[in-house]
């Protein structure tokens, strides 16, 4: 709910004309998309998390380096581009060097660690949330990279169009997925103590 709450704020503010900020540089940024990034994913992080039986330590980690990502990437999306190309690109690649390392400590050390203790049916869902957020997060910076921020290589028009799409997919992708599986999972666990309980053989 908080997720998808932040996000549909996010898009409020860029359909009233209040999602950017214009540099005195001249450079617009799209400060919007930014501030829902860095509260929505971390919420949708501590979950995987959670879920994943990820100890404290661990969750600390995966956090900071995506708030250290995201932070980079405002700090580059700040930058003129003709003026500080060599800033901005650096920037830029150091928040996907971070970016990586959070992707790589979830698989290691939660996805490969704690969430195998974990009931099957919690590991099976973690692998898919696992895949999904692998994929489409990877494709943000993609977009990110060739649009208005940095390259200017899409329209406003198609950067606005994938974001969105990336935003569906991810969280309410994420958010169905989970409830699919909890209610599945649950009712599964139930018909097992049904089948197993007393009387279940005829006996009493």
């Amino acid at each position: 709910m908080l997720t998808c709450a932040i996000a549909a704020g996010a898009y409020f503010a860029k359909v009233t004309g209040h999602g950017e900020l214009t540099m005195p540089s001249g450079q617009v940024v799209p400060l919007a998309r930014y501030i829902d990034w860095i509260f929505t994913t971390p919420i949708m992080l501590y979950e995987l998390c959670r879920l994943g039986g990820a100890d404290l330590s661990s969750t600390i980690m995966i956090l900071g380096c995506d708030l250290i990502c995201l932070s980079f990437g405002l700090m580059s999306a700040c930058l003129d581009r003709k003026r500080s190309s060599r800033a901005m690109l650096g920037y830029f690649f150091a928040a996907a060097f971070f970016y990586v390392f959070m992707m790589f400590a979830i698989h290691d050390q939660v996805a490969q660690g704690s969430a195998l203790e974990q009931p099957q049916w919690v590991q099976d869902l973690f692998y898919k949330l696992e895949v999904l957020t692998a994929v489409s997060w990877s494709c943000y910076p993609i977009v990110v990279f060739f649009g208005r921020a940095s390259c200017q290589l899409i329209s406003k028009e198609s950067e606005d169009f994938l974001l969105v799409l990336l935003d569906f997919i991810s969280k309410v992708g994420m958010e169905a997925l989970v409830l699919h599986a909890h209610i599945n999972g649950h009712a599964n666990s139930a018909s097992s103590s049904a089948s197993s309980g007393p009387g279940a053989d005829g006996s009493s």
